[in-house]
């Protein structure tokens, strides 16, 4: 899942610079296949997707982020 994101999140930063169409494009196809890849491991309809057990440490892993970025 965190590649998935970091992929998205790279897509989108380079959608928002990127000015030529064909790269749009490209760049579009790849926020797509990286949201597939995040519902992949959210949606329960698809094999290997997360348990209880790794929601909470997903959980606990974004709270400890959140808190430690607002203590910076």
């Amino acid at each position: 899942m965190a590649s998935a994101m970091g992929w998205f999140a790279t897509c989108l930063s380079f959608w928002i610079v990127e000015k030529r169409a064909s790269m749009r494009i490209v760049t579009g196809l790849g926020i797509a296949v990286s949201l597939l890849l995040f519902l992949m491991k959210a949606l329960p309809a698809f094999p290997g997707h997360f348990s209880p057990a790794e929601w909470i440490a997903f959980g606990i892993w974004v709270t400890l982020g959140l808190v430690l970025r607002a203590r910076s």
